[in-house]
Order: C-alpha cells, then structure tokens, then sequence
C-alpha cells in the first residue's frame, strides 16, 4: 500500500479524535519529528493500532489490504461508540431533574468541548466511506456485514449532522442604553434643547444651577427572548428596565425623564431622580400558514406597527438619544394582525387596543391621540383665529385614542415600484365628550394611497 493512502487514513481518523489526549510515545521506531508522529500517537491511544507483536510499527513497509481494513473497522467501532454515548448523555440530559443542575453543567461543558471538534467530521465520514467500499472484499472476509456497516456509517453522518444543528429552545439576549446630559447657566438665561427643554437650569428649584447640579444620567436596558423552533408557532417578548420612561407631572417641575415614547415633554427641565419602572415592549406569538398555494402570518399579544410613511408612524421623540425600540416609529398595541400573500400582492390586517399599555409605575408607554392642542374637529369659519385649521399632529386634550382597525393593501407594480392603500380607524370608546373627544367626536379614520419607487440612491414616495 502506498504512503498516500496510509497518510489518508491517518488524517481521517487524526481529525476525528483531535480533542483526545494521547501518548508521548507512539511506536518505538517512529521520531517525534515525523510528519505522522501525532496522528499514530492518536490513534495507538485511542486502541485503533497495535502496531506487530514486536511492538514496533514499521511505517516504511506498505501495508496489505488486510491491515487496512482491520484499521478501518476499528475506526468504525470507535466512531459508532462516541456516537451513541453522545446519545446517553443526551437523554441522561432530556430526564433529568432539578437537583442534577450541578452534574448537568459539568455534562454539558464537557460534550460542548468534544463537539467542537465536530465541525471536521463531515469530510471524515466522506472518507470513511469511500474506504469502506475500496476494501468492501477484505472486511467482507473478515466476517464484517457491509451492507450493515455502510447503513452505520450513513447513519452515524445523519446523526452527526443533527448534533450540530441542534440549538437552545430559547435565544436571550439584550442591550443597554445610557442617556446623559449638563448644563451651566449664571443669568437664568437658559439653553433649549430642539425638543423644547431647558438645560442649565436647577432641576429641583427652577433656579439658576451649577454643572454638576444639572448633571445627571437616565439607563434602560432591554431583555428580548425569541423561541428558536424552525416549526409550529414562534414567540417574542421584550422586558425593559430602566428610568427613561416617566411621564410624572404632578410634582410641579414637568416630566422627569422623556416622557413616553410618543410625546416630548416640552418645557420641563431635565430631572435625574425619576422613578425605576419595567414593562413590557413586546408580547406576541405568531403561526404561518398556507391556504390554497397561498402563504400567510396569524401574529397576536403586544405588538408594533405602522402604515406606511404618512398615515400611521409613531414620531421620534428621543432626538438625541437612538435605541431600535424608542426609534423604529411602530406603534404598540395590544391585539391581532394577519398578513396574506396572493403573488405580488400583500393584504395585512390589524386590530388591537392602544394606549392602555403601562409601566410598573403606571405610566403610559405610548399615548395616542387624534387631533391639534388647542383646535376643534369642526373646520370653522376660516380666519376666525381658532377653527381654521383642520386637527393633525398628536397632543394631550385632543381625541385620546384607546383602540384602533386598520388595513393595508400592498399591489407590487414594477420590480422597484409599490403601491400601498390604507384605511385604518382611530376609536375613543368613551363618547361623552369633554376631554375624551372634543364636540363629542369619538372617533377619526384616516385613508388614502402611497406610491414608492426605489430608484437606487433615490426613495420618491408621495401619499
């Protein structure tokens, strides 16, 4: 036999136990400066080569046939043996109860070291059975059913590639967000942030401040749990901790933080004491499904979404701070959507209630509201000072908004250009009056279309 096909099975098997421990010494007659010193130290450690009853090896001399396939069907053997004690231990795992927390960690930090090792083994097994028909004669005369060990070691390729596919049931990660600001001011002369805030400005007395009297730092950190299955439902939720979101008025000095996610708090002085609050920014589980050839998503819990660029965006009241939840312009609501695909056509569904969504300091995370502080639903007489002007924009003292329907139809026209219609109805479900709705007005429905072309480095949307 040819030393390239004694060097083939040397890296096959070399490969496959490269996380085992082996002996200094392999064979008497091989030098530690041999190019295979290692590989035969591995695989004499291992009980795959005896080498003559002399104890010697004499890698010079090409071997039978014969002496291959002993070779081969060890490696076989071994192969299968660290395979199904894989699978006892993956089972000793699967039943195990709580008071084995301790031996089950040890478990599994050391089959995460061997399986590491796993990632070679694709090309091994290609080899091992390429090797199990080029010497499919001489196992056969040493009594090795073929047919039988080819089925072994298809299956142990199956096997071995599930191991590595396999993954938690459950993917945690998060982040950290960190907002701080300061300002310095002697004359009562203030400086305003772009969103109406004063710096500068003592955040307890209204008074004129020192730097590190107006210093101060707001924190929230996100914990977001995804489901990994690749089948049957899929689930998400979003913890948030942290002082960002406080909505307080009732003190006399506004706002101690941003306010919420949807509305600024103009004119207050920035505050480090507000309150530690945790909720929820997200709470769903969804289903896809197939209908008559034609795809779809069932999605329900604490949600987001919007319509388009122009008729439901939540706006970005953090100008100086960005975070994917603060700032991806969704809405929440508690409720349902349904996405169904018919081709180049896209038919979404939603329906849920808003606005009822609170911190553990009962704080409403994003409030909506229909209408313009200060302006009736009622055009008016126009130039009267007052009415002229139809509602738009968000504000405390409007229509508060509590629940809301809407549908999005999405009609693909060109490769690059879309066409979307929307109709989606605002409800206030207190329709008394007063603050609830101005005029008694409890509800608002919005609709029209929006055309967008990606022209490559240009969007051109109009609505």
């Amino acid at each position: 036999m040819k030393r390239t096909l004694t060097l083939a099975l040397g890296l096959v098997i070399g490969a496959s136990f490269a996380t085992q421990a082996f002996a200094q010494d392999a064979f008497p007659d091989t030098q530690e400066n041999h190019w295979a010193y290692e590989a035969l130290a591995k695989m004499k450690a291992a009980g795959l080569l005896v080498g003559y009853p002399d104890g010697y090896y004499r890698g010079g001399r090409p071997a039978s046939r014969y002496e291959m396939a002993v070779a081969l069907h060890a490696l076989w053997q071994h192969l299968k043996g660290m395979m199904d004690g894989y699978e006892t231990r993956i089972k000793a795992l699967e039943s195990a109860t709580p008071e084995d927390l301790s031996a089950i960690r040890k478990m599994l930090e050391d089959m995460r070291a061997e399986m590491a090792g796993m990632k070679a083994w694709g090309d091994d097994i290609a080899n091992l059975k390429k090797m199990a028909s080029t010497f499919e004669k001489e196992l056969a005369s040493m009594g090795v059913d073929i047919e039988a060990l080819k089925k072994s070691v298809n299956d142990l390729a199956s096997r071995v590639s599930a191991l590595e596919k396999r993954k938690p049931a459950i993917d945690i990660h998060g982040d950290a967000g960190m907002f701080m600001w300061g300002g310095y001011s002697t004359d009562g002369l203030n400086g305003i942030t772009v969103d109406g805030r004063p710096t500068g400005q003592n955040n307890q007395s209204g008074n004129t401040s020192s730097v590190d009297n107006d210093f101060g730092l707001m924190h929230e950190g996100h914990l977001a749990m995804t489901g990994t299955n690749d089948t049957g439902p899929k689930w998400k939720a979003v913890l948030a901790i942290g002082n960002m979101l406080d909505g307080d008025f009732n003190d006399g000095f506004g706002s101690t933080a941003f306010g919420s996610q949807s509305t600024t708090a103009h004119g207050a002085a920035w505050r480090d004491d507000a309150d530690q609050t945790v909720y929820f920014q997200e709470f769903s589980a969804w289903w896809d499904f197939s209908i008559g050839g034609q795809t779809g998503a069932f999605k329900m819990g604490r949600q987001g979404g919007q319509a388009g660029a122009f008729f439901l965006k939540r706006p970005d009241v953090t100008p100086y701070y960005s975070n994917q939840y603060w700032d991806n312009h969704e809405w929440m609501y508690d409720g349902a959507s349904a996405n169904f695909n018919f081709g180049g056509t896209n038919l979404k569904l939603w329906v849920g209630r808003v606005g009822s969504q609170e911190t553990t300091d009962s704080d409403i995370i994003q409030p909506m509201s229909a209408g313009r502080v200060g302006h009736a639903f009622t055009p008016g007489n126009i130039g009267d000072g007052f009415n002229d002007e139809r509602p738009r924009g968000l504000g405390y003292g409007e229509m508060s908004v509590d629940s809301m329907f809407g549908a999005t139809l999405g009609i693909k026209l060109t490769e690059k250009g879309t066409l979307n219609l929307n109709w989606i109805q605002l409800d206030n479900r207190n329709d008394s009056g007063g603050s609830d709705g101005p005029g008694g007005v409890n509800r608002t429905v919005v609709y029209g279309g929006e055309l967008g072309f990606n022209l490559g480095s240009w969007m051109l949307n109009a609505g």
